[in-house]
């Protein structure tokens, strides 16, 4: 029937046929030698480093922003908007096995409108980054087969990171002790008044991802184990999810996001 399949698709399409998968969307898998599987994109990496000039010769051109900023002092110009859109795409698909440049392109993109030359500089800083530890990739940990699978997940926001004063909110989701299944670094879209409004927000956007992954795996016939742990450091939120108590003046503002959340946990979601 695959066979067939494949006949069939091949009368429209050009396709590509492998027995073993070894890549997939430009992304390459590697078994490693405990079962753990390591993702990477190579052909990606490569085209990016060739079409920006990132070789051995500069590859510790741009160590740091501080450097950035003492060499160009006073000389930021507008660049082509386009030239910086390029190379951010490239590394916004570069997400998908490098999370660990998650908030650095997170921040980049806020300055797509009307990059300068800092601008273009710091995400060239990005790429050098990427080139001295191009053997990097994510390992996702083989689990037991048929084991049960157990969801966690952490979660953070910075408070009044960005010039216009909204904060920034980061998550990942993972199975097993390594790897993460999904990651998100993003500035919020509403500016929050305090630390734990902006805790809150993150934590309620975690909350319907969650649902999101949950519905998926139920979908699959691998439902995961109930209820999700969230690591999450603040203090108020953790009051203001687990106690009936901790609600005031202060927090009516963002009532709606408090009672999202408590309900999930009285649910037995998380």
């Amino acid at each position: 029937m695959i066979d067939q399949l494949f006949d069939v698709l091949r009368k429209k399409f050009e396709i590509t046929t492998k027995d073993v998968v070894d890549s997939y969307i430009g992304i390459k898998h590697e078994r490693l030698e405990n079962g753990d599987l390591k993702l990477t994109q190579p052909k990606l990496l490569s085209k990016l480093f060739k079409v920006w000039e990132i070789n051995e010769d500069n590859k510790d051109k741009y160590p740091s922003k501080q450097y950035i900023s003492d060499k160009i002092i006073g000389a930021r110009e507008l660049i082509d908007r386009i030239m910086y859109l390029t190379l951010l795409g490239g590394l916004i698909y570069m997400l998908k096995t490098r999370p660990d440049i998650g908030f650095a392109v997170s921040w980049a993109a806020t300055k797509s409108t009307a990059p300068d030359t800092v601008d273009w500089l710091e995400l060239k800083t990005i790429l050098h980054y990427l080139y001295n530890t191009r053997t990097y990739g994510l390992v996702l940990e083989q689990l037991p087969k048929r084991s049960k699978l157990v969801l966690q997940a952490c979660v953070d926001a910075s408070y009044l990171t960005h010039k216009d004063s909204h904060s920034h909110t980061s998550y990942n989701l993972k199975f097993g002790s390594r790897g993460t299944c999904f990651s998100k670094s993003m500035k919020q879209s509403t500016i929050a008044t305090s630390s734990t409004h902006a805790e809150t927000i993150a934590c309620f956007t975690l909350i319907k991802d969650i649902i999101f992954v949950e519905y998926i795996c139920k979908e699959i016939g691998r439902p995961i184990e109930l209820p999700v742990t969230i690591l999450e450091d603040n203090d108020a939120l953790i009051t203001l999810m687990t106690q009936d108590g901790g609600i005031s003046k202060r927090t009516k503002h963002f009532l709606m996001l408090i009672h999202y959340c408590r309900e999930q946990v009285k649910s037995g979601l998380i």
